[in-house]
């Protein structure tokens, strides 16, 4: 297998751009799950956002996070101190890949939405790296943002959910098949 350098730093910066978007609240959510006595809950985030730290290489956070989880392991008290300095990290991991980030175009500036035809295009590839559990799909969510209706396809690939978002595939494949042959009756007859 061929290392691919460029693959490599858009899958990066897709997992920070996920990153971004999943735990902006972590730390509150934690918080809550401590107040209300939701250990298990409390755990699973803590443990959650270690490994998403780390993945994206926020030493601070992951070492936080880390700390938190095993104290929820064990079933001892989290110390305000500590969820603070978890807040923090988090905060300025944030503040950094969003920096990182490409910036939003200019309303009116991005391109038109494909046609059917690019659609269902899309919709093969995509299909295949869905049917072998491929992570390279998740290259193809800027793509897939841009064609109307795949908002629910989008984000069960951002969950991990690649079984579902194969079944919503071959739904949204028969919609879209339907419009690239409405599309190609209008131009023949145009």
């Amino acid at each position: 297998m061929n290392y691919d350098v460029e693959e490599d730093a858009e899958l990066l910066a897709m997992m920070r751009e996920m990153f971004v978007q999943r735990n902006r609240d972590r730390a509150d959510e934690l918080k809550e799950a401590i107040a209300a006595g939701d250990t298990a809950r409390a755990h699973r985030i803590a443990h959650t956002l270690k490994g998403n730290a780390a993945q994206v290489g926020e030493t601070g956070l992951n070492l936080a996070a880390a700390e938190a989880e095993a104290l929820l392991k064990t079933g001892g008290a989290v110390p305000g101190e500590l969820l603070s300095r978890l807040g923090a990290e988090l905060a300025l991991a944030i503040e950094r890949i969003e920096a990182l980030l490409p910036k939003e175009p200019e309303e009116g500036g991005g391109a038109p939405p494909p046609d059917a035809a690019q659609a269902m295009a899309l919709f093969g590839k995509l299909e295949t790296m869905l049917d072998e559990l491929d992570p390279g799909c998740f290259g193809l969510l800027g793509e897939l943002r841009a064609i109307p209706g795949t908002e629910g396809l989008a984000y069960q690939i951002e969950e991990f959910d690649l079984r579902s978002a194969a079944r919503t595939l071959a739904g949204l494949k028969e919609k879209w098949r339907g419009r690239d042959g409405e599309e190609k009756q209008r131009a023949d007859s145009g």
